[in-house]
């Protein structure tokens, strides 16, 4: 196998495949999408050597419940990771230091108390206040007032 076969690869898609964590990936210097969704991944991890590029990160139906080593993925545009265990605001807020964040979707995590998605949406945007889509819906300015009332 050459060291370069898989430095081209900008979408890497492994969902539903039962995975249980995120590996290094020092080949993939020039991925821009990453779906590990469906497996059993509990971790964010190992994705230093990715940060440079990646701008979609799809971890929906896994088992997280931390939204750590976030920090270094400085392009990330997108968001994946809903039906997880994330159960905290502060989790959630982690997601703030990312500036180029736009696009999250974060339904069905236990963090969302209230049945209704929207309901929710406002502490959203407080805790991540540059972003622009939640759940598939657009910010409006009214959403921004609710968050901004906020305590």
């Amino acid at each position: 196998m050459k060291s370069t076969q898989f430095e081209n690869c900008e979408k890497l898609s492994l969902s539903t495949n039962a995975i249980l964590q995120i590996v290094p990936m020092q080949r993939l210097k020039n991925l821009k999408i990453l779906s590990l969704a469906r497996n059993n991944i509990k971790r964010i991890q190992n994705l230093e050597d990715v940060a440079a590029t990646l701008e979609q990160l799809w971890l929906s139906y896994n088992l997280i419940d931390r939204l750590d080593n976030l920090a270094p993925l400085q392009k990330l545009h997108t968001f994946y990771v809903s039906n997880n265990k994330i159960r905290s605001w502060d989790e959630v807020a982690k997601c703030s230091q990312l500036a180029d964040l736009k696009t999250v979707l974060f339904i069905s995590n236990p963090v969302y108390t209230d049945p209704d998605k929207k309901a929710n949406w406002p502490m959203v945007v407080k805790k991540i206040p540059h972003v622009e889509s939640i759940d598939g819906a657009m910010v409006t300015a009214a959403l921004r007032a609710e968050a901004e009332a906020l305590e």
